[in-house]
């Protein structure tokens, strides 16, 4: 009988083959357990000084002691907040970029050609919701929604807002096709100038929500004239919801968690849990309740895709509306 022929070393070089891949598929896990070794970024994709700024802040700084590691944070605003999502979805999957996306960003999907793909990236919790509204200066001499809408009806009046594609473009633009209203969109990327071109009185309306601008409503500077909601604000009882005014626009603003697709299951269930616990902390519930959020602001990661996709629904309809 023949005998085989085995290559000399064969069983030794297979052996050591093994052993480097169980020593790779090891590194990977030890690296996983060992997360985060570094500070994570933590990107805010809007200007300093408004409500996005605040809260991702407000969430750093609760987040940190949960993971052990520092949080810094970047603003980077542009393109409805597309720039800094666009950062995030370039940067590796591993966990030490994370984002504070908000609903400015996620109704681009319905109202313009993203360059992004909200697949590309796993929402981790609903951190913030509020009603958004139109606010004046205290000294404007618009002092109820009525006085806003016969003006529009006869001159343009200009609105102060984030940009283009924003619910305060869906918003305000169907406003105008239903009432045959003449409203004037004027876009700014940074909150400080949106706010300021109100207060010094070269816009007539500022689009946001109102308890991004607390300073400046407890300050008597900004007083909110409408709310975009089904029912008044229980923080702002003495203003009329749009649904009172027959506008059917009702749109909740929110802000969410991300992090890249693909990132290791392990480092993801750890930012999961961390944001948990941040949600629920003492100081970041204090944050909420300056923003004037809404009871209803954290939403869970297994109930947050369902939240987005039934809220691009309600967008939807608002922008097909006659």
């Amino acid at each position: 009988m023949q005998k085989s022929i085995r290559p000399q070393g064969t069983g030794r070089t297979l052996l050591l083959f093994a052993w480097l891949v169980a020593g790779i598929a090891g590194v990977g896990h030890a690296e996983d357990a060992a997360w985060p070794a570094r500070p994570i970024d933590l990107i805010v994709p809007w200007g300093t000084g408004g409500g996005a700024d605040f809260i991702g802040r407000a969430l750093g700084k609760e987040l940190q002691p949960l993971l052990g590691v520092s949080l810094p944070i970047l603003n980077v605003p542009g393109g409805t907040g597309q720039t800094g999502l666009i950062k995030m979805r370039d940067s590796k999957a591993d966990g030490y970029t994370i984002e504070e996306v908000t609903s400015e960003t996620v109704l681009l999907e319905v109202t313009g050609k993203p360059l992004f793909k909200l697949g590309d990236f796993i929402c981790m919790a609903i951190v913030d919701q509020q009603n958004a509204g139109v606010l004046v200066r205290t000294e404007s001499p618009f002092k109820t929604w009525a006085d806003v809408v016969a003006a529009a009806k006869t001159r343009r009046v200009s609105v102060a807002f984030d940009g283009y594609g924003s619910s305060g473009d869906l918003i305000m633009n169907h406003i105008s096709r239903k009432l045959g209203a003449k409203f004037e969109l004027v876009p700014y990327e940074k909150p400080g100038e949106r706010i300021a071109s109100v207060l010094g009185g070269h816009n007539d309306l500022l689009f946001t929500q109102p308890g991004d601008v607390s300073t400046y409503t407890k300050g008597k500077q900004l007083r909110p004239l409408l709310m975009f909601a089904d029912e008044r604000d229980p923080k702002f009882p003495d203003v009329p919801a749009s649904k009172e005014s027959g506008l059917a626009v009702s749109l909740i603003h929110f802000r969410a968690m991300y992090v890249k697709a693909g990132t290791p299951a392990p480092v993801v269930q750890k930012l999961t849990d961390a944001l948990v616990k941040a949600t629920a902390s003492p100081g970041y519930k204090g944050a909420l309740e300056y923003e004037a959020a809404l009871p209803t602001s954290v939403i869970a990661a297994d109930k947050a895709p369902e939240f987005i996709q039934a809220w691009l629904g309600q967008a939807r309809q608002i922008k097909d509306a006659k």
